[in-house]
């Protein structure tokens, strides 16, 4: 037999809030660890590094982002990581209906030494000022935008036609080569990853303003995830 259609409901809002308040809770230990780590340069990372030998220390580092290639954006702007979300509103908050990401590697670097970044790590660890479109479900089909997937364009395409009205939202995230960072993380062979529990953060917003960020969305999510779960 079918699932009732109540039941169904209530699974599916407590699914969206489980994943609010996990998603929340890696941005809570981005801002918490941007907080408690004074930033080094690259060169003092990687001296520290070496006194503690086969250990692998979790540090903060500041500087340059650069990397040996690039790509461009439609206005011409030199990135090294690029992350758009298609979202559309659900019960409760938002649901992800696809994303697409592309990058290059890229380090933070000083003028005398440089630190990778392990890009695959890089998830909700990200920190940057989120450019975002906001509109109907109508309107995004009818920009006719690419997808990574074609259950999405599927998806988008039934939802124009059944509930024109409903939100959908476009968000946009990057890092250019001309930005200053700042990136947590445990370093490892002069690279910073994930790691000893905690996610690899890197921003390209002064510490202060990265906080007030984080702090916002976090006050988001919880009413978010507290209604769906409610619900």
């Amino acid at each position: 037999r079918f699932m009732n259609p109540i039941a169904l409901i209530g699974v599916t809002l407590i699914v969206v809030g489980l994943l609010l308040t996990r998603r929340a809770d890696v941005r809570t230990r981005a801002g918490q660890l941007l907080a408690g780590l004074s930033p080094v340069s690259p060169t003092e990372a990687l001296r520290l590094a070496a006194l503690r030998g086969d250990s692998a220390p979790y540090l903060a580092i500041k500087g340059s982002i650069d990397a040996p290639e690039i790509f461009e954006d439609e206005h011409h702007r030199p990135l090294v990581f690029r992350r758009e979300r298609v979202s559309i509103a659900d019960e409760g908050g938002w649901r992800v209906i696809d994303t697409a990401e592309r990058s290059l590697p890229f380090v933070v670097s000083d003028p005398s030494n440089s630190i990778s970044i392990a890009i695959a790590d890089l998830a909700d660890g990200l920190v940057v000022v989120e450019r975002r479109w906001e509109g109907s479900v109508a309107e995004l089909h009818a920009a006719g935008r690419e997808y990574q997937r074609p259950e999405t364009a599927a998806l988008v395409a039934t939802l124009a036609t059944s509930d024109p009205t409903r939100g959908a939202r476009v968000g946009l995230e990057q890092i250019s080569n001309l930005d200053r960072a700042t990136a947590a993380g445990q370093l490892v062979d002069g690279e910073l990853r994930a790691g000893a529990g905690r996610p690899l953060v890197v921003t390209t917003l002064e510490r202060a303003d990265a906080l007030r960020l984080l702090g916002g969305e976090a006050r988001g999510r919880l009413v978010s995830s507290t209604l769906a779960l409610a619900l």
